[in-house]
């Protein structure tokens, strides 16, 4: 009972917490589907971490390959990861510029590490104003 404690109390002083961040809801909209997804495509090509070799975006998911690493030695692997806007509950950002993508469920879907805080809010913008096209489109 005292190590529960102990670990979540740790957790709750050292953890980090998402900064602020409104993503702009209405970007794909102001855009036009094929700039939205052409600039996703690109904030994902240039995250830091996972090292990103492939994207393809729809106004119904993103997908990326991606070189899988283990303890930081690479293992040769490029794991796809598929996300159906839909899917998406929330993006986190921190200020280390990861961005955390959550689900309904409270699931993470995919954790990104971006070079700059102005990738990382553009990635939160462009999620999250596909997600709530889909979601206007499917009417949730």
């Amino acid at each position: 009972m005292l190590l529960g404690l102990g670990l979540l109390s740790a957790c709750l002083t050292g953890c980090p917490r998402a900064t602020p961040y409104r993503p702009n809801a209405s970007l794909v909209d102001t855009l036009g589907v094929p700039q939205a997804a052409q600039q996703l495509k690109e904030t994902l090509l240039r995250a830091l971490a996972p090292q990103i070799v492939a994207a393809d975006v729809t106004e119904e998911f993103m997908r990326y390959r991606y070189r899988q690493e283990i303890a930081g030695i690479g293992t040769g692997a490029l794991p796809e990861q598929g996300i159906a806007f839909l899917n998406v509950a929330r993006v986190d950002i921190f200020p280390d510029n990861t961005v955390n993508i959550i689900a309904d469920n409270r699931l993470l879907l995919a954790q990104l590490v971006f070079g700059s805080r102005q990738d990382a809010e553009r990635f939160a913008d462009l999620v999250t104003s596909f997600r709530a096209r889909r979601a206007q489109a499917r009417g949730r």
